[in-house]
């Protein structure tokens, strides 16, 4: 499946590294402004919903 070359202006980034014991997460929004998580792996990604 080939990648779109067109955004939308309110796209929102999400990376997830999952790892064995923590699974990080960062969250960069359109007006630039980011979000990084630490979370445990038996936690799940609630923090996210939050």
């Amino acid at each position: 499946m080939a990648a779109s070359t067109q955004l939308m202006p309110d796209t929102v980034y999400v990376a997830i590294d999952i790892a064995k014991r923590y699974h990080d997460v960062l969250v960069c929004w359109p007006d630039g402004q980011g979000k990084c998580m630490k979370n445990r792996s038996t936690t799940g990604f609630v923090a996210l919903y939050q």
